[in-house]
């Protein structure tokens, strides 16, 4: 098989047990590596050590983005279940404004019942979780697209 583009490479840097200037450190020299994409996890809480610091990953996103002009970020991957459709559309397009196109929005359907029950946050079953993310991506694609009013109810 020939190859007629080279293979993107990602790099994820979690969010668990570090203070915010090791951080950008960290992001600040994978910025030198040859990645395409620096991805930040999403989790409010240390997996399995509730008593471990987190650092939020949209808001290490603008961060990583503003200080570092050729870095590309990505979130691995926004949890539906922790914030409302319009807040993540509204999140994006602010990363998407202050870094324009080296934001990438990943968002998936949850996969930590723990962290969410230690939180007091609704979980749901799977159907549940992947009704809310088919609805935050069409709210994404809909606010992106410059149409708020748009939204689909499942």
């Amino acid at each position: 098989m020939t190859r007629t583009s080279p293979i993107s490479v990602g790099v994820a840097l979690g969010t668990i047990g570090l203070e915010g200037d090791a951080w950008l450190r960290a992001a600040a020299l994978l910025a030198t590596a040859p990645i395409d994409r620096l991805w930040i996890w999403d989790h409010l809480m240390g997996r399995g050590a509730p008593d471990r610091s987190v650092l939020e990953a949209t808001t290490l996103a603008a961060a990583a983005l503003a200080l570092t002009p050729n870095l590309h970020v990505g979130t691995l991957v926004l949890d539906v279940t922790k914030r409302h459709p319009a807040l993540t559309a509204k999140i994006a397009a602010t990363l998407d404004a202050i870094a324009p196109g080296r934001f990438t929005l990943g968002i998936g359907a949850g996969g930590d019942a723990a962290e969410h029950d230690a939180l007091g946050m609704p979980y749901g079953e799977v159907q549940e979780r992947i009704a809310a993310l088919t609805e935050q991506v069409a709210v994404a694609r809909a606010m992106l697209n410059g149409d708020p009013s748009e939204r689909i109810t499942l």
